[in-house]
This record gives C-alpha cells, sequence and structure tokens, in this order.
C-alpha cells in the first residue's frame, strides 16, 4: 500500500472515530466530504519537513517527495488493472464474435461523425493493426466508451 493511501486510510479513521470533525451544511453530502478529505490529505501531503542545499539551491523534502520514491511502481498497479480489467470485460464477448473482420466492421460502423478526422484515422489505423478479436474488441473498448462498446456488442 502506498504511504498516500495509509494516510488517506489514517485521515479516514480518525474521521469516522469523531476525531476530526467536519462542520457545515455543505458537508451533508458523502461526495462533498470525500472532496473534503482528498483536500485535506493533498495539503497534508505538501507539507515540508525540510531543506536540502544542492549547488546553493534549497530543496524542499517532504512526505510528498517520499511518496514520489513508490510513484512509479503505483502507476505501473494502475496500467495493469486496467488492461486486466479490459481484457476480463471483453473476452467473454470475443467467444460470441469471433470474426475478426465483422467485429471490425461493426466497430467501424459505429463511430460517431462528429469526431474530428484525425482521430478518427488514427483510431482506423490501430484497428486495423490488431491481429485477433480480443485486442480489436479492446482497442474498439477504449476509443469507444463502455456506452457506445455494450450498444454495439450487446
Amino acid at each position: 500500500m502506498a504511504p498516500s493511501q495509509r494516510l488517506a486510510i489514517g485521515v479516514w479513521i480518525l474521521w469516522s472515530q469523531q476525531k476530526i470533525q467536519m462542520d457545515g451544511s455543505v458537508l451533508a453530502s458523502q461526495w462533498l466530504r470525500a472532496v473534503v478529505v482528498g483536500i485535506s490529505v493533498k495539503s497534508l501531503l505538501h507539507i515540508n519537513l525540510f531543506n536540502v542545499t544542492v549547488n546553493s539551491q534549497p530543496f524542499p523534502i517532504g512526505v510528498e517527495t517520499l511518496t514520489q520514491f513508490f510513484e512509479p511502481t503505483l502507476l505501473q498497479n494502475i496500467l495493469f488493472d486496467e488492461f486486466n480489467s479490459v481484457r476480463d470485460f471483453v473476452s467473454p464477448l470475443a467467444v460470441r464474435y469471433p470474426d475478426l473482420q465483422a467485429v471490425r466492421q461493426s466497430i467501424l460502423q459505429n463511430i460517431p461523425s462528429t469526431l474530428p478526422t484525425q482521430e478518427v484515422g488514427a483510431f482506423k489505423d490501430e484497428l486495423t493493426k490488431a491481429v485477433d478479436v480480443v485486442e480489436a474488441l479492446e482497442k474498439g473498448f477504449r476509443f469507444l466508451g463502455q456506452s457506445s462498446f455494450r450498444r454495439i456488442f450487446p
């Protein structure tokens, strides 16, 4: 678990045990409380603990600096989670729609005409490079979004 996640969990625990109080009628909504907690955690990350001087330039070291050591791993985990989620979503569809050409055609016929031609052209090029149905479905899902995709491939 990343340090920023631990900090957020710590703030949530303190708030749930009523050690931290939030007042105001605006905070009646769960969503607004989540925003306030998020902003609070972000401000806690910006606290500088000390400065290090490098070539006569002060460089602040704080909680945020320490969390940057974990950022590459966190971003990689997010990419893996997204990839696995998309793959899990399209894999059953690949069994129902095994014809690559038919899948490509269905996706291409459902591209909105209001999109910029350069964007559509780049997507069409990427779609033609798909070597199997799963890859074509993944590209279509990422480009068109979930609601369009569910309409095309029910």
